[in-house]
């Protein structure tokens, strides 16, 4: 079973981000469940993850994205 480690999403909530402890993230447009990441290749766990999509929210790939918990 699974965890979630950090969640992110815009004011909206039209984008949700799911960190977990697997070493996979999901994104939601909508919604509906758009794409399931698996980033064992890069990573250990999912602490590295979560930097990851920090890094990516910071770079403005995900505009108006914020983490929440």
């Amino acid at each position: 079973m699974t965890t979630v480690l950090a969640t992110y999403e815009n004011r909206d909530k039209t984008i949700i981000i799911k960190v977990m402890d697997d070493t996979t993230y999901h994104i939601s447009r909508d919604g509906k469940p758009v794409q399931r990441f698996d980033m064992t290749k890069w990573y250990y766990n999912g602490y590295g993850v979560m930097r990851h999509i920090e890094n990516d929210i910071k770079a403005g790939y995900y505009p108006g994205v914020s983490k929440v918990s």
